[in-house]
């Protein structure tokens, strides 16, 4: 199945983000997801709510897709692409950070959105996706400010007129950190600040920062890319490399969710 081919350069970040939806088309004309990720696709039978199992199994299908894409001008051998997982805490390959040959990956999800991204190898990357609180909703739970910010990060929060919105972009900015390191939560996240005056403003502008990692980590970079409305995207990378969104189009996707 061809679609429009990616023009990429060497160095960028490519970006895809789609409904559980839209992927489970998407698949079906290349043998649905047993053909697409084969043995993998039976690791979502542990999940019990079905729609998390739907987007399971759509974030590992769309990294495939993407990867395939940028490799071959093509989704139609996504079910080929040799991708990798490697656990830094257990040396497991069910899980960890995503690798294929040439490509630094990652992958998140909701239950309503899921996303892929990929970057040249050598290049640290991470990326996430959170969902807002809904309007009417709560906030984000009890204690959240406590386990997530640091303390200057609690004093910028108050003072922002979207602070659940802010809090969760200090979140997912902090996931995709650490899974650019490959660390995940093993790193306490309000020990990893990230916001500063302006970061509120940043939001959704994909204008890279520098992050400093404490404890003699690296140096790396953090951006708000465009999210669709109740979600915030956050890319990190060792680089302020050049972010490349593809339209579903262009992975053989439908456009409506």
């Amino acid at each position: 199945m061809d679609f429009t081919p990616v023009q990429h350069a060497a160095d960028a970040v490519y970006v895809a983000v789609a409904t559980p939806a839209q992927v489970r088309v998407g698949v079906g004309p290349l043998g649905g997801y047993e053909h697409v990720l084969g043995a993998e696709a039976t690791r979502a039978d542990s999940l019990k709510v079905a729609a998390d199992v739907e987007a399971y199994l759509a974030s590992r299908a769309l990294l495939r897709l993407l990867v395939a894409q940028l490799r071959d001008g093509s989704t139609a051998k996504a079910g080929l692409v040799g991708l990798t997982r490697h656990c830094l805490d257990c040396g497991n390959g069910d899980h960890g950070q995503p690798r294929a040959a040439g490509w630094a990956l990652s992958s998140s999800r909701t239950r309503q959105l899921v996303l892929a991204a990929a970057a040249p190898a050598g290049v640290l990357m991470g990326a996430d996706i959170e969902r807002e609180p809904q309007a009417g909703a709560a906030g984000v739970f009890e204690g959240f400010d406590t386990l997530v910010l640091s303390n200057a990060e609690r004093i910028i929060v108050a003072g922002c007129k979207e602070p659940d919105r802010l809090r969760i972009a200090a979140f997912g900015a902090k996931e995709a950190l650490l899974k650019a390191t490959g660390e995940g939560l093993r790193r306490e996240p309000a020990s990893l600040p990230v916001l500063g005056p302006h970061s509120a403003a940043a939001l959704d502008t994909g204008a890279w920062q520098r992050v400093q990692l404490p404890a003699g980590g690296p140096q790396l970079q953090l951006c708000w890319i465009p999210a669709p409305s109740g979600h915030v995207a956050s890319l990190a990378a060792s680089r302020p490399l050049p972010v490349r969104r593809l339209a579903p189009r262009q992975l053989g996707l439908p456009a409506g969710s």
